[in-house]
């Protein structure tokens, strides 16, 4: 019998630099979000982690060595522990065999430093007491206490705005991280439809030359990128995450192949630009500030319940779009209302592709909560 429990953590994408290994630890002060990911106690667990500071706790019953915890020692560079008995921290570094901290206990915080965002993945015998009906948590939103091991921390933070969107009421029904496959890793059956792309240090490379899934398109070097069909997707209120390098301007990600129900392009003058129903509805956000031949974070979240569509880019928030009092999809309304439910990097209408690398895209039912 599968039972759910609560990792809750707060994921901090911070503009620090690394530290030097000897150096007292650099802990960013910024106000902290929960994140509640409801597991079963009979699975792998999986926590999400940005690139730079994430705060982490693990609940559960077991003592989890760092060595296993952080078994890929090139995604992360230092993780912190502030331990109460000594009044100060210890420290545990992947390449590092004397590191003082070589195990967490349960629900005990650390801070990680990550070099890239990635997937942190675990085995554990869970507490059944965890779950996503408790009113506790590690970390707090709106005050400065917290629990004993990390109070030290927390009495650090300032009311600067956190770095981090709040996918609390979201549920993840898609995700792929593009790591030498095309699979969903919720799903291993569920895999992307390419052509003509490759796999370059673990994201998917689109050549940025369009072409369509037609048998009679004859366009030599032409690539695409799309998703299967979502069986499970929402289209009042969805989110999607997406970590990307452009090498142009233009499309960057497409919601549909034949009504275009949802699209969103980098434009000139750093200006992003989200249309709905094939151009019908437009929005351009002004300086934006899409970085060209750099890793982007884009997280785009539509409630069109509430007619709000909430972005962030590279961890900054920007200004919100109201829908129209009188939105809807066309989509909904035809024949291809289930079969569309899909995500693509061309646009079927402009002939435009997305020229860049994807890290990873990210799904889910639901929005943020502010």
């Amino acid at each position: 019998m599968k039972n759910s429990l609560a990792i809750l953590f707060a994921v901090i994408y911070s503009a620090l630099n690394l530290f030097a290994v000897d150096a007292l630890p650099a802990i960013p002060a910024v106000s902290l979000k929960t994140i509640d990911t409801k597991l079963s106690t009979s699975q792998t667990h999986r926590v999400e982690l940005a690139k730079g500071w994430n705060m982490v706790s693990v609940p559960g019953y077991d003592t989890i060595n760092m060595s296993e915890l952080f078994s890929n020692s090139t995604y992360v560079n230092v993780v912190y522990y502030f331990d109460p008995s000594i009044n100060n921290y210890t420290s545990y570094m992947p390449h590092n065999t004397s590191s003082q901290l070589t195990s967490i206990k349960p629900s005990q915080g650390i801070w990680v430093y990550a070099n890239i965002a990635f997937s942190l993945t675990f085995n554990a015998s869970v507490d059944p007491a965890y779950s996503s009906s408790s009113s506790s948590s590690l970390i707090s939103t709106s005050s400065n206490s917290t629990s004993s091991s990390s109070s030290s921390v927390t009495s650090s933070q300032s009311s600067s705005s956190s770095t981090a969107a709040n996918l609390n009421s979201a549920r993840l029904i898609a995700d792929y991280n593009f790591n030498n496959s095309l699979a969903d890793t919720l799903n291993p059956d569920s895999v992307l439809q390419t052509l003509n792309t490759k796999f370059v240090d673990n994201a998917i490379y689109s050549n940025g030359i369009y072409r369509s899934t037609f048998a009679s398109d004859t366009i030599e070097n032409g690539s695409y990128i799309i998703t299967p069909v979502l069986e499970n997707f929402s289209y009042d209120n969805f989110t999607i995450n997406l970590r990307f390098k452009p090498l142009d301007t233009g499309t960057i990600l497409v919601g549909g192949t034949d009504y275009r129900w949802f699209f969103v392009n980098s434009g000139y003058s750093n200006s992003l630009e989200i249309y709905f129903n094939n151009y019908s509805d437009s929005f351009t956000i002004s300086n934006a500030n899409v970085k060209s031949n750099e890793w982007n974070t884009l997280i785009i979240s539509v409630d069109t319940n509430n007619k709000k569509v909430i972005t962030y880019l590279n961890d900054v928030k920007l200004e919100d779009i109201t829908l129209p009092s009188t939105f809807k999809y066309e989509v909904v309304n035809s024949s291809q209302k289930e079969n569309d439910k899909k995500f693509t990097f061309s646009n079927f209408s402009s002939g435009l592709q997305f020229k860049g690398y994807v890290d990873y895209l990210k799904i889910y039912n639901g929005s943020l909560t502010n």
